[in-house]
């Protein structure tokens, strides 16, 4: 990995260096990058002073701060208030920022998001390519194509942020193939294919990563849940679901259960003893017609489809045991109608969420981001 950050040094791209190095800081071995001529580039980045604290093992610096803009203008009148939540919700919690705005003639197959180098990574299904994007710029970069990693149609992307793993689902049709990446650099580790024609029928929706390094996979063609072991050969079935419309799947800080989202609702999966309960709710709260599902804390975040196509984001509190809704806060309730999927991920307490804001030859994108309580 140090040779790799050298290499990335030494090719142009400071950055990636600087990322790499920031996984291997308490390794004992990145010292080198302190007075070596070949990580100058990266030793001149605003972000070396923290990867140099990692590195000797001191207090990082204080935090970079950017001095207000002085207003010239008086401000504008503040927005009519919103309309009360039900009295199931809770007040607001968090304030929805615009993070990066992409233009261009791609279409969304997957969104996730890497803490350490703070960039996005975006599937795109007509350039059959990952792209990835930094935390608040504007303009995306080409991370792998098909060319080198034998995409085709990509439907899903996730993150193992402890590993440094990156998968990616993509389709002919008929035929799918399940990709596992390098992270920092999108070079192509593993492939797996399951052969066109397979009984049953496979159409994988959505991918997501338990604490142990277990790729789960929902497969809405079958209604059942996947499951690939950090060393397996294949897709292996889990459970039948017995569910209608399969949507999403995300995993918990419990290694055996998990959350999957169908039309109707949500069930809650126990992968040790392959059981599956439906969730329950309270009186007023509508749960379902979920589209992307992710887990936070003891709390599901939830992209829910409207009756006229636009899309909301909403928080579903749990009990205790993880199978009864207790509240609903709705986050997000101007999320516009889109031909595709809203796609969303959870990094820390950090919510992203991709945005179509109008489509057509070049579209138009925003990845919207929360902080969440």
């Amino acid at each position: 990995m140090l040779m790799l950050a050298r290499a990335q040094c030494l090719s142009g791209r400071p950055h990636d260096a600087l990322v790499m190095l920031q996984r291997i800081a308490k390794s004992g071995v990145a010292a080198e990058a302190m007075t070596s001529e070949d990580f100058k580039r990266t030793r001149e980045l605003p972000e070396w002073p923290e990867v140099q604290a990692l590195i000797e093992g001191t207090p990082p610096p204080p935090a970079r701060t950017t001095p207000a803009p002085v207003r010239t203008t008086d401000p504008a009148p503040p927005p009519p208030a919103a309309a009360p939540l039900p009295p199931s919700a809770p007040p607001r919690p968090a304030t929805v920022n615009q993070s990066v705005r992409l233009t261009g003639s791609f279409a969304a197959g997957g969104l996730a998001y890497d803490i350490v180098s703070r960039r996005f990574v975006v599937g795109d299904q007509l350039g059959r390519k990952l792209m990835v994007v930094s935390d608040g710029a504007d303009h995306p970069v080409d991370l792998v194509r098909a060319e080198s990693a034998g995409f085709h149609d990509i439907r899903a992307v996730e993150i193992d942020e402890k590993r440094g793993d990156l998968w990616v689902a993509s389709t002919t049709g008929d035929a799918w193939t399940i990709h596992r990446m390098q992270l920092v650099s999108g070079r192509p580790l593993k492939a797996i294919s399951v052969a066109p024609g397979s009984d049953p029928p496979l159409n994988v929706v959505d991918l997501a990563i338990t604490a142990a390094g277990n790729l789960l996979a929902i497969d809405s063609a079958s209604s059942r849940l996947l499951m690939l072991k950090p060393n397996g050969a294949g897709l292996e079935p889990i459970v039948k679901l017995k569910v209608d419309g399969a949507s999403s799947v995300t995993a918990t800080n419990e290694e055996d259960i998990v959350f999957v989202a169908h039309n109707a609702g949500i069930v809650r999966v126990d992968r040790r003893t392959k059981s599956v309960t439906a969730v329950s709710a309270g009186s007023g709260i509508q749960f379902g017609r979920i589209e992307r599902l992710r887990w936070h804390r003891n709390s599901l975040i939830a992209v829910q489809v409207e009756d006229d196509g636009s899309r909301r984001m909403v928080r579903f509190d749990l009990n205790r045991s993880g199978r009864s809704i207790t509240a609903a806060t709705e986050l997000d309730a101007k999320i516009p109608a889109a031909a595709g999927p809203t796609f969303a991920t959870v990094a820390g307490d950090e919510l992203s969420y991709l945005v179509v804001e109008n489509e057509g030859s070049t579209a138009q994108f925003t990845i919207r981001r929360m902080r969440l309580p």
